[in-house]
């Protein structure tokens, strides 16, 4: 059907424009090409102040004006027609143009003009007509949204749009940054665990060299090393008694000299002096004798004060077994009826102070309810004066 629509409107009609199929719903949007159509029919007196824009203002115009002709002709046509025209919805213009192609070629033949079919319509309905003309301007108004709208929504798309490719551009620059410090921050990684791989190379090459530069000195066998230190031993045991003898010499020569020797004797010297060649095992820290009087004296003297601290310890001791012995005498003569009467005296005393407590606390329970009905009374007074 679009086919024969556009074969009728270039090739009858020879409209200003060729129509093609494809562009049908596009070519009829702007009202200009309806308008057209009507003017070749002299139904559109009007047609000079068409305009071939696509701005809302020029479709308002366009379709404003195309509708008392189509009412003339018969053809169904409302704002929501214009509005779907408008918005280039698929087969609304080929529907519109098909019935205006019947429409006209009755008119054709009937050879009635425009002026014709205007005054032989009836009065009543040309007045409805008109008020419905006016109803539909108002509503297409309504309808249509102004250019000044449209240009600033382009303007707010434009600049949304802008805007989104800002934050494109600034999200691509971030994550371009943020790879660059990846891309560093992994570089400085390899090149840390490459110094510390260069570090323990170094290091294994340093322990290898030392323990290639070490000298590996053969153990000796083990007999012969054990027999070198009892040998080593057996020397400094030795050693030791000889120095403890002749310190011992050396102490009775003094001794000697000074005249106060009693105790000792040659008969008592010589088992001692075999004795200290024969033991091995004495320690040097006894065998190194002071020899003065004042050493002699100062061990006496030690001697006679642990000596008395013993006796002093002892005799503490006794007396204080004696002291619990008669403590514990005592204490099995004393008769058991003392201890009832002791345990009775003590019941007697807490019963008593649990009393005074309890006399105590109900003498003040007693005081305070004493209040309360005095206040309840007087409040009681007060209402009933009120």
């Amino acid at each position: 059907m679009s086919e024969i629509i556009c074969q009728w409107l270039n090739d009858d009609l020879g409209l200003s424009k060729r129509v093609e199929p494809k562009f049908f719903a596009s070519e009829f949007s702007s009202g200009y090409l309806i308008g057209e159509v009507l003017h070749k029919f002299q139904l559109q007196d009007d047609f000079d102040q068409f305009s071939q824009n696509r701005t809302a203002n020029s479709k308002l115009n366009n379709f404003t004006r195309v509708e008392p002709p189509l009412q003339l002709l018969g053809v169904p046509f409302d704002q929501n027609v214009a509005q779907n025209i408008m918005s280039e919805q698929n087969g609304v213009a080929t529907r519109l143009l098909y019935q205006m192609y019947i429409a006209l070629q009755k008119k054709k033949k009937a050879g009635l003009t425009g002026v014709a079919m205007e005054t032989m319509r009836p009065a009543a309905p040309a007045k409805l007509q008109r008020f419905g003309t006016e109803i539909y301007r108002e509503r297409l108004k309504t309808i249509v949204p102004r250019q000044s709208d449209i240009s600033l929504l382009k303007v707010s798309e434009q600049y949304d749009l802008k805007a989104k490719e800002t934050d494109e551009k600034l999200a691509q620059i971030q994550n371009d940054e943020l790879r660059k410090m990846q891309k560093i921050r992994e570089e400085l990684r390899i090149q840390d665990i490459e110094k510390l791989r260069r570090a323990r190379r170094r290091q294994n090459e340093i322990m290898a060299r030392i323990q290639a530069a070490i000298v590996q000195i053969p153990k000796p066998p083990t007999n012969r090393t054990l027999k070198a230190i009892e040998a080593q031993k057996m020397l400094k045991k030795k050693k030791e008694a000889e120095e403890v003898y002749t310190e011992i010499t050396k102490f009775e020569k003094g001794m000697k000299n000074n005249g106060t020797v009693s105790s000792f004797s040659v008969n008592t010297r010589g088992p001692t002096l075999q004795r200290l060649r024969s033991s091995v095992n004495v320690s040097t820290a006894l065998l190194k004798i002071d020899t003065t009087d004042d050493y002699i004296k100062n061990i006496q003297k030690r001697l006679e004060e642990d000596t008395d601290a013993r006796d002093q310890r002892e005799k503490r001791r006794r007396r204080i077994l004696m002291e619990q012995l008669v403590a514990h005498g005592t204490q099995e003569t004393t008769p058991p009826n003392a201890y009832k009467e002791a345990e009775t005296f003590t019941a007697g005393e807490q019963l008593y102070s649990s009393l005074s407590w309890l006399w105590t606390t109900l003498q003040e329970n007693h005081k305070e309810k004493i209040k309360v009905r005095i206040f309840f009374f007087k409040l009681h007074m007060w209402a009933s004066v009120g």
